[in-house]
């Protein structure tokens, strides 16, 4: 019989419903990570998996010279993108975040210009692929959006 999963994301957290050990929520946050936010930010997608802005014409020549390619994809010297981790894990929660105080603030200036750091509907897909390999047999129902 499956388990009735109600996974609930708010803001950087995880939640889930579903029973799962600290390791288990581990795995299943670093490949969330791994496999869906980061891949998505550097490839300069918002949360709603559309492109971000183009970026103003003088960083844009700026950033094509010392830290190409020319997009809006969180990297110019490459900590923000470091110290995204997954910071705690715990009995059914899991949170992703950024290690430093520089960072954190980074991504919160960058995240309100344009939301990039968060749970896109891609990423649901991804998070559910992942909660299915975490070896628990679940019934997928929709995440609440981050923020």
């Amino acid at each position: 019989m499956a388990v009735k999963y109600q996974p609930r994301v708010i803001k950087s957290r995880f939640v889930s419903t579903g029973g799962f050990s600290p390791a288990q929520m581990g795995t299943i946050a670093g490949g969330l990570l791994s496999k869906g936010i980061k891949p998505r930010i550097t490839s300069a997608l918002t949360v709603d998996d559309t492109p971000a802005p183009a970026l103003k014409p003088a960083y844009q020549e700026w950033k094509e010279k010392h830290a190409p390619p020319a997009i809006r994809n969180w990297i110019k010297t490459g900590r923000t993108m470091r110290g995204m981790v997954v910071l705690t894990i715990s009995q059914n929660k899991a949170v992703i975040g950024f290690v430093d105080r520089l960072t954190n603030f980074r991504a919160f200036i960058n995240n309100r210009r344009f939301r990039q750091f968060g749970v896109s509907p891609k990423d649901q897909v991804v998070l559910l692929n992942e909660v299915m390999d975490a070896g628990t047999v679940v019934k997928a129902t929709q995440l609440d959006k981050v923020g």
